[in-house]
This record gives structure tokens, sequence and C-alpha cells, in this order.
């Protein structure tokens, strides 16, 4: 019941309305209505402090000028557009910011009467969508698949791995096993990621001192020589062992063996706006960042590599770098 549940939250989509008016009570009409859709209405945007149709009283309207602070605070999945033809004008920046961060646009295209085709629905509304890059759908599930099958056979290949640095840990070291550690995953969503604890138990509490000797520009924190590893955590780091348990965080669904690496909520409140865009593809193990040098690589390259690989994605792609991953980890290059 509780693996339902889950499923049913990882395929809810939250949804930003632009208008207020009788086109946004239909949006929000099919949210209601449709439990299995999995839709939720965030808010409607609007130029006006209450909704323009009695019906939404009491629902969020935010301004156009508060759209830039709802990306960086909410995780907005879609943008429905359902606003009469007197606020078109006004959606222009709101389109500018769903391009920045990966954002797909869906116009009910009955904003225009008859005068555009009307190749999907959205609900039972005629509606155009638009996308900054555009996934396949099919190919999107093939992805899946791949993670769920591969993940599971390498999580049970790499259990008697885990069970001896569990054992090491343990042994040399207080604390757990494992370190959770809450990030962010597609298009935001929060998460709680697992490794094999590298570090002291104090290490988090010590982050602060030691954020002068940073190593990597940007909102990211790395050094290579980090006093907090302990000594068996740097024989996992250097050949990228820590990163075992997140198999699980792929069967789950949070993650995918190929993507984005995860961020930390702290850091991502810290990007500006067009690199939020690496948050629209699910996170992964190992990306292109892993295989060309890690902790080699200053953040604005490794957002470069990031932003090109959601624009190019491939299932070829993926396995090239699945495959250019084994010779990097069993080099350790730019390992820390």
């Amino acid at each position: 019941m509780a693996s339902a549940r889950r499923a049913s939250a990882l395929a809810d989509r939250n949804v930003l309305v632009v208008g207020s008016g009788a086109r946004a009570c239909r949006v929000q009409h099919i949210a209601d209505t449709n439990p299995r859709a999995g839709l939720r209405v965030l808010g409607f945007v609007d130029d006006r402090d209450a909704p323009a149709d009695a019906s939404l009283a009491g629902r969020r309207v935010y301004r156009f000028g508060d759209v830039e602070e709802v990306f960086r605070r909410e995780v907005v999945d879609e943008v429905v557009v359902a606003c009469p033809l007197s606020l078109l004008p006004r959606i222009d920046p709101v389109v500018g910011l769903c391009a920045a961060v990966g954002v797909p646009v869906t116009i009910l295209s009955d904003v225009f009467a008859d005068c555009l085709p009307r190749p999907t629905r959205w609900g039972s509304t005629p509606a155009l969508s638009y996308a900054a890059v555009h996934h396949h759908p099919g190919k999107l599930r093939i992805k899946r698949a791949i993670d769920v099958v591969l993940g599971s056979a390498l999580l049970l290949l790499a259990s008697p791995i885990l069970l001896v640095a569990a054992l090491g840990i343990k042994l040399t070291s207080h604390g757990p096993v494992l370190f959770r550690q809450v990030r962010c995953g597609l298009n935001g969503r929060r998460f709680r990621m697992s490794k094999l604890r590298t570090m002291y138990e104090d290490a988090e509490s010590r982050l602060g001192e030691l954020r002068h000797l940073n190593e990597v520009s940007g909102p990211v924190f790395k050094i290579r020589e980090d006093p907090r590893a302990t000594p068996i955590g740097r024989l996992l780091r250097r050949w990228s062992l820590d990163e075992l348990p997140q198999l699980w965080n792929v069967v789950r669904g949070d993650m995918s063996l190929v993507g984005p690496r995860p961020a930390i909520p702290t850091e991502v409140e810290r990007y500006h706006l067009f690199q939020r865009r690496r948050l629209s593809m699910r996170p992964g193990i190992t990306c292109w960042w892993q295989v060309r040098g890690r902790s080699e690589i200053e953040f604005d390259e490794w957002v470069r590599l990031d932003l090109e690989y959601i624009d190019t994605w491939s299932l070829g792609q993926d396995l090239e770098i699945l495959l250019r991953t084994v010779p990097a980890v069993l080099r350790a290059t730019g390992a820390s």
C-alpha cells in the first residue's frame, strides 16, 4: 500500500495557472474531479488580488511579478495559460521564465477561439503544449524501465561490497553506516539520498569553519583533503563506493542511473535562474561531470555539461555515459 502511495506521489504534477477566470476554473475542476490525473494546482497568476471567478475564492493568487519567486520556492512541473485575451501581453515574461528553467507551457487553445489547430487536449479542453526541451514520453519510460531493472541487478551485485564497507565503517568510527541527506530531485522535489558514511559524525556542524577552503566555484562545496573524512571514508570516496546505496534511490524513482547530480537545497537557493534548468530532468548517479573529471571541473562548466546532456538526451547517450563511468571510477580522476 505504501509503495502504491509513493508511485502516485511521483506521478503528481504541480501546475501553475495563468488567469483566474472561467478557463482557470476548468483547470481547477479537472484537478478536483480527476484524482488519478495527479494534478495539484499551486495557484493562479493574475493582475488582481483576488480570483476573477468567484468560485475560486480563497485560492492562492500570485501577481505576474511574483512568478520568478514561485519558481524558486515551489516545485512547478507545468504552467497552464488559461487567461482571457486581455492578459496575453503579460505572459511573455512568464513563458521566458519557463524556458529558462525548463518547465513546459500549455496554452488552452480555446483562448484563441478557432484560430489555431487543436492537436492535443488538456482534460476536455483543446490545448497547445510547448517545452524548452522535448523528450519523447515513450523513451523516458524506457529509461525508467532500465533504471529499475539494471539498478536492481547492480544493487544485488553490489551487496557483498556494501556489507564489507558497512563492517569497515562500523569498526573504524562511531555513527550510522548510511548518511542520508536531503537533495533536490526532478523540478526541485526533495528526497533523502543515501550514501555510505565517509565522514565523522560532526561533519555537518563543521562545514561553516571549512567554507574558506572551498576549491570549487559557485554554490557547491568541495575540498580534496577534507579533514572531516574518515580513513576508510577516503578509500570509499576515491573509488566512488560510497555512492552505491543510491542504487536504492534509483529503484525507488528518486533518481536515475544517468542524469545531473542531485543538488543540496541550500545550493539550489543560490542558483541563477537559468541554472535551475538542471533540475528539469531526474537526477542521476553518473553524468558527464562524473566521467570528465568530477571535482577538477568548475561549477559553471559542470552546469554547462548538465544542460548539454538535457538538451541532447538520448538512450544512446545514457549508454555511453554508463560505459565511460567504469574506467573513470577505476582511474579515480577528480575524486575527492
